[in-house]
């Protein structure tokens, strides 16, 4: 059982490929998938991380849903308000077969 603080949403990417007459690449159309109800915390946030000299906030989420068919490279995160937490890449996604659940790294 999670503690539903947010929602997450899988992009889904289709099409894209090289263009035949001239050999350019052509992206890929992405869309946002349907809402899933999550429970996230932070792993990590530094606001004084910094990149060659550059200050930047540092921040990684682990995030638990209820097992389902999943697969993704990209989720959007979203609080429990509907505001846009970020955009981001999936390190590593475990599954909880203990507790029914799927763990998420970004």
């Amino acid at each position: 059982m999670i503690i539903v603080n947010g929602s997450i949403e899988v992009k889904h990417k289709q099409g894209g490929g090289i263009d035949p007459t001239t050999g350019y690449a052509i992206p890929a159309a992405s869309e946002w998938g349907e809402p899933i109800p999550c429970q996230y915390y932070y792993t990590l946030y530094n606001q004084l991380a910094r990149v060659n000299g550059e200050h930047y906030t540092a921040r990684a989420y682990t995030i638990l849903i209820e097992q389902r068919t999943f697969t993704a490279e990209q989720i959007r995160l979203r609080d429990r308000l509907g505001n846009i937490v970020g955009e981001f890449s999936i390190q590593q996604i475990e599954p909880l077969d203990a507790v029914g659940q799927y763990r998420i790294l970004v």
